[in-house]
């Protein structure tokens, strides 16, 4: 039996380094999702242009 059962270790290691890629981006989002409210959207560059916008 153990001669049906093989791993693609490459194809592993690389499905690991995306799963850790994964966390990393979904954290980074979860923080600047936290900036995010009523008078904020996170950026300073889209806050200013929302600004700009809603003064015309």
């Amino acid at each position: 039996m153990a001669n049906d059962f093989r791993i693609d270790v490459a194809r592993v290691e690389k499905m690991l380094t995306e799963l850790s890629d994964a966390d990393d981006r979904m954290r980074d989002a979860q923080k600047r999702l936290n900036k995010v409210g009523p008078k904020a959207l996170g950026t300073d560059g889209l806050d200013d242009a929302c600004d700009e916008f809603q003064g015309q």
